[in-house]
């Protein structure tokens, strides 16, 4: 059971690196719909994926558009340090103990990202109005992969 809840954790943990990995050249983050999440966590994207359904003004749009690239170049080191960390590692042959160095090495990354997608999420809320927040919030809950319980963002 506990290789098991490892190797789900370990998946867990590969699923933004993997997706993030197989986005094509010259494609922004979260370009069109359903991408934004799947495609390296940026919840900017979403919101700038979703212009319409938002109701964005083009203002506002250059300007989350401009907050998600930057948000792309500010966690771009980190996915490529979660990358290597993982580079060719068999999760299923690990021991607990190597398992456990692993999250140990990942977990401050991971939560590096999150802090990053926070503040770039609450900068984007200034732009939008209470409404525009709701139907955001709503949309990037329907499009974040379910992993289990999230904190509230």
């Amino acid at each position: 059971m506990r290789k098991l809840a490892g190797i789900l954790l370990a998946a867990a943990l590969m699923a933004p690196v993997a997706l993030s990995a197989q986005q094509q050249p010259g494609q922004g983050m979260g370009q069109g719909r359903g991408m934004g999440m799947g495609r390296g966590m940026n919840p900017i994207s979403i919101a700038v994926a979703h212009k319409a359904d938002l109701g964005l003004s083009d203002d506002v749009t250059a300007k989350l558009d401009a907050l998600a690239k930057e948000l792309q170049e500010k966690n771009a080191p980190i996915m490529k340090q979660m990358m290597d960390a993982r580079a060719g590692v068999d999760f299923q042959s690990m021991t607990d103990e190597q398992r456990q160095a692993m999250r140990e090495k990942t977990m401050p990354l991971m939560q590096k990202l999150r802090d990053n997608n926070q503040a770039a999420r609450t900068e984007a809320e200034k732009l939008l109005t209470a409404d525009q927040v709701k139907k955001l919030a709503d949309i990037i809950q329907q499009e974040m992969p379910q992993r289990g319980p999230r904190p509230n963002n």
